[in-house]
């Protein structure tokens, strides 16, 4: 998790200087076979989407995109005392961020992966950890803890 601060930290000082602000990292998952499969990730720590890439023991890599699904409530709320604990009326717009995401990936051997997460931390995305599996189009299945 310190990386996560630094990574923060980092981020805020980009937003100063109006640049984005990515993570990466890897993922080891566990094939139906037992054997590793290596899963490399890049996120922007301000979307709720990034990129994958999967790497197979037999030499096979799928590139894609994973997205965290989120809710948008169009219009304006209304909130009582929720930024400093005191009876103000606050005013603004709502998105609600699940911890629930999905992955697709393509393959350079004719193949597809599905994949479904379910992150620990939500609002951290893939850098929170959690969990998660996927099946490969020709029956293959992976499960991952991170």
């Amino acid at each position: 998790m310190k990386i996560v601060n630094k990574l923060v930290g980092a981020c805020a000082m980009s937003l100063l200087l109006l640049t984005g602000c990515e993570s990466t990292g890897s993922i080891q998952g566990v094939s139906s076979g037992g054997s590793n499969v290596s899963f490399e990730y890049t996120q922007d720590i301000f979307a709720n989407d990034g990129k994958l890439t999967v790497s197979m023991p037999d030499g096979e890599v799928f590139n894609g995109k994973f997205v965290q699904q989120s809710t948008s409530q169009s219009g304006s709320t209304w909130s009582i005392g929720e930024s400093s604990n005191d009876d103000s009326l606050l005013l603004g717009d709502s998105t609600t961020t699940s911890s629930k995401t999905q992955a697709l990936l393509i393959g350079n051997r004719g193949n597809s992966m599905k994949c479904q997460f379910q992150f620990s931390d939500p609002s951290f995305g893939i850098d929170g950890g959690g969990i998660g599996s996927c099946k490969i189009s020709d029956g293959r299945d992976i499960n991952l803890v991170f």
